[in-house]
């Protein structure tokens, strides 16, 4: 069995991350964009993360970027992950979530935001395991819990979407 490692993502990552972001926005309602993004976009996203001296890391195997998660700045951070559709339940999203929790807890570059709750943004489909919540529940795992069900407020392929917010504290 191949080993997956979790690293820094750099400028070569995002060619692969842009690919597993637009299996997303083609084939789910988990990424409610309608457009595909370019690596040109892309690098505007992880330049942004980086400027914010916040993690961003890959998940690889066998040379593969498997998956990929961030911080970014809101009010506090919110954080995203994704994994490569053909990674799914093994492991690589629990991995990447560990790394990037350990990441934001530890004492940072005096710049760095003083990151004391996180959020994390999901749409919710109604079809999916658990009738949608599978995710929400995933992220419980993490101390993370629904703060927030916003209805109908988003659009993919011309269905109204659901959109939970959970959050967990660092604190």
């Amino acid at each position: 069995m191949s080993e997956t490692t979790i690293r820094d993502a750099t400028l070569a990552d995002l060619p692969q991350i842009v690919e597993i972001m637009n299996y997303y926005i083609e084939n789910t309602i988990i990424s409610l964009r309608m457009e595909l993004l370019t690596v040109d976009k892309y690098q505007e996203i992880f330049t942004f993360v980086c400027s914010q001296k916040l993690p961003f890391f890959i998940s690889e195997t066998d040379g593969r970027v498997t998956g990929f998660a961030y911080a970014s700045g809101f009010p506090d951070s919110e954080i995203t992950i994704y994994v490569h559709h053909e990674y799914h339940n093994g492991g690589v999203g629990s991995h990447l979530m560990n790394n990037l929790i350990g990441e934001i807890k530890k004492p940072r570059n005096p710049d760095a935001p003083d990151i004391k709750q996180l959020l994390s943004i999901m749409s919710l489909n109604g079809e999916g395991p658990g009738k949608g919540y599978g995710l929400r529940d995933w992220y419980g795992r993490w101390g993370f819990v629904q703060v927030g069900h916003l209805k109908n407020v988003g659009n993919k392929d011309g269905k109204r979407v659901d959109v939970l917010i959970t959050q967990a504290s660092l604190e």
